[in-house]
């Protein structure tokens, strides 16, 4: 499929992406019952079910490590990694959404909205929002995430290098993502 067919079967999609715990489910809810705006969330499409070896060539490894093995790699591994892997995540988001009836509005959210693919697809920077958390923000709010946050620490033999990696990983992709914008030219 061509990137101008590819734009008009998702001309009915406006697109929410950014950071973790940026609060883009949150409004994403509330921006949809509003304006009755369907929502897509890519966390609740894209899950490890879904990884295909052949297909997913970063995901899928990833998706194997254990918990230590994740947070211990070097921030810089985990940063490229991490972006790679949201990169594939898209893909599998793309699927879903040139499957959907476009007379439909459909606000379409998650981290793996990176700008450079989103400007790919949706041909008006008109039609996309990223909300980035800072690196203090993100440290501060995500010991509150106490279930997420005991889940993916366990196993971790240094729980505490283990969360300041992750930190630093995401900061990081968050940074890339506000960098990656301000080089991808406005289109009208």
């Amino acid at each position: 499929m061509s990137s101008p067919e590819i734009k008009k079967r998702l001309s009915h999609v406006l697109w929410m992406g950014g950071s973790t715990y940026a609060g883009k489910s949150t409004l994403t809810d509330l921006i949809c019952s509003k304006y009755g705006i369907t929502p897509y969330h890519g966390d609740d499409h894209v899950g490890l079910e879904r990884i295909e070896p052949q297909k997913h060539l970063t995901y899928h490894p990833v998706s194997r490590l254990s918990w230590n093995e994740l947070w211990m790699r070097p921030v810089d591994i985990q940063v490229s990694t991490g972006i790679e892997v949201l990169r594939e995540w898209f893909g599998m988001m793309m699927e879903d959404l040139l499957q959907t009836d476009g007379s439909i509005s459909i606000l379409a959210e998650s981290a793996a909205l990176l700008p450079d693919l989103v400007a790919d697809v949706s041909g008006e920077s008109t039609k996309a929002i990223w909300l980035i958390s800072s690196e203090k923000f993100l440290r501060s709010r995500y010991p509150q995430r106490t279930e997420l946050l005991n889940y993916a620490l366990s196993g971790c033999k240094n729980p505490e290098t283990a969360f300041d990696n992750w930190m630093s990983r995401d900061a990081a992709i968050s940074m890339s993502m506000v960098q990656e914008r301000s080089k991808t030219p406005p289109k009208r």
